[in-house]
Formats: structure tokens, C-alpha cells, sequence
């Protein structure tokens, strides 16, 4: 996949955000991000990680006393939808529990579109009118586009009766209130769009490679991890729950430097260079 083709493609899905962005407006949009990503930020997040945790355990439960088998793929990113939902903008879509949820099946769907377009040779969806709709895309789009939008101007409503606000959403339109820092409304969906397509597919990736070894693995290191996480003391901040698990934490960090939390990484040259003698082109792969 070249990376012009998979940026194309990302981007005909409404989410023109950080992930996609370039140069100036990557600078731009990290800026105003990033801080919502902080270790201080990380702590007001951890309640919802934990409630869309145990609503995917109990499912597992029982399905594994239904069935004998779970497959986690399809619930590992409806769980990273509705993670990401609570956190973006405190919106609980409950995809775990609820297969016919609409945004997250819109996300899915958004999801191997998107894929499917950056392996094509010819960028149909860019044909005037119709070309969003041939494959679907453009309505399942719409409709994303609406939800966030409402959810935006419901967030812009109610943001002055709130005492504490834990989402991104929240925290940025406070921000902008407070310091002016202003992103525009597309930027704003595009990022809120990307938070979903970017984040949800590596969370989901990343547990399911961890998973796999898990499953695959002949030295015990299961039992381990379990113990480790059955000993541990009670949690009280974040930095007690990662003191406590190191490791799990060797386990993961050790899983995605060998996998990676994407199933490619796509590097391509901005502006032509040398190297030891050797002239290296823009956009060489």
C-alpha cells in the first residue's frame, strides 16, 4: 500500500485529523491534542477502560459456557469503539453488548472500506456525486458525521454545568473557552473520527497478538501473567496499576516490538535527501 494511496483513502472517510496530517497542520493538530493524551488526562480515563473491560468479560463468560470457543476479533474493536466513545466525547455506544449498535457497526464498516480503498488502483471515490456511495461508504459517512456533529453542539450546551469534564471533547472545547486555542469543526470531526479508525483496530490488534502468545505459548508464562494479576494490591492511581503489573508490562511492551500495534507501518520520504552517497527521492517508500 503506498502511503499517498492509504492517506487518500483515510481521508475520503471524513477523518482528515492527526493520523493523516502533514507538516504544519500535523504540528497544529498535536499541539492541541497531545495534552489530553498525559499521564494526568490517562487517569480520568481509566473508569471507562475498566467498565467496557468488564462488560467484554462477561460476554466471554458467556459465550465460552454457550459455545466452548470466543472470537475475540470482532468484539476486541467493538470494545476499542465504545472505549473510545466514552473517552472522545462520553458517549456510550455499548457495541460490546449490543450487536446491531449503528455507529459501531458504521465504524466497522467505515473501517474495511477504507481498507479497501487504499488497495485499489483507481481512487473511484472521487468521481463528482456518486463516487462516496458505490462501495457504501458515503452514507455510513453521513450518518457518523451527523452523530458527532450533535454530539459536538449537545457537549457546547451543557460544558458551562458541568463541575468536571473527563472526555477529550469536553476537555477541548473547555481549552478553547479558557485559551482561545481554536480547531476548526472539520479538523474537530476529523480528529474525533481518527480517535475511532486509528485507535480502535491497534488496541484491538495489539490485545489479539497478545492474546495469541498467550494461547501459543509452552513456558507457562499464562499462569504467570495470572498470578501477577490475582497478587496484585489494591489500585489506586495509575501509577499503582502499572507498578504493580511489570510483567505484564515486559509482556506488552515486548509484544509490540515485535508486532507492532498496526498490521503495516507506511514511512515515505517528504523532501529528497542523501544519505552516505546515496540520493534518496521524495516519496520513495
Amino acid at each position: 500500500i503506498k502511503a499517498q494511496n492509504l492517506r487518500s483513502a483515510i481521508n475520503s472517510s471524513g477523518s482528515d485529523g492527526l493520523f493523516s496530517a502533514e507538516g504544519s497542520q500535523w504540528r497544529k493538530d498535536r499541539k492541541l491534542i497531545s495534552p489530553f493524551l498525559n499521564r494526568k488526562n490517562v487517569r480520568d480515563y481509566v473508569s471507562f477502560v475498566k467498565l467496557i473491560s468488564s462488560r467484554l468479560v462477561e460476554k466471554w463468560e458467556g459465550t465460552m459456557s454457550r459455545d466452548g470457543f470466543v472470537s475475540i476479533n470482532s468484539d476486541l474493536i467493538s470494545a476499542g469503539i465504545d472505549i473510545i466513545g466514552l473517552v472522545g466525547f462520553s458517549k456510550d455506544i455499548d457495541s460490546v453488548r449490543a450487536d446491531n449498535s449503528i455507529m459501531g457497526s458504521d465504524v466497522k464498516f467505515i473501517m474495511q472500506k477504507v481498507m479497501m480503498r487504499a488497495l485499489l488502483p483507481i481512487p473511484f471515490w472521487k468521481i463528482p456525486l456518486i463516487g462516496q456511495y458505490i462501495d457504501g461508504l458515503g452514507w455510513a459517512r453521513q450518518r457518523m458525521i451527523s452523530a458527532i456533529c450533535k454530539i459536538v453542539e449537545e457537549q457546547k450546551e451543557e460544558i458551562s454545568e458541568k463541575e468536571t469534564s473527563k472526555d477529550v471533547l469536553a476537555k477541548l472545547i473547555t481549552q478553547h473557552q479558557n485559551e482561545g486555542s481554536a480547531m476548526d469543526s472539520n479538523r474537530l470531526i476529523g480528529n474525533l473520527l481518527t480517535f475511532f479508525f486509528a485507535g480502535s483496530e491497534t488496541t484491538a490488534s495489539t490485545i489479539t497478538s497478545c492474546l495469541y502468545a498467550l494461547a501459543t505459548d509452552p513456558t507457562g508464562l499464562q499462569d504467570e501473567l495470572a498470578q501477577e494479576c490475582l497478587s496484585m494490591p489494591e489500585i489506586h492511581t495509575v501509577e499503582d496499576l502499572l507498578d504493580s503489573l511489570p510483567r505484564l508490562r515486559s509482556f506488552l511492551y515486548e509484544t509490540l516490538r515485535m508486532l507492532g500495534p498496526a498490521p503495516f507501518m507506511l514511512l515515505e520520504s517528504i523532501e529528497s535527501f542523501e544519505i552516505e552517497g546515496v540520493n534518496i527521492d521524495a516519496k520513495t517508500p
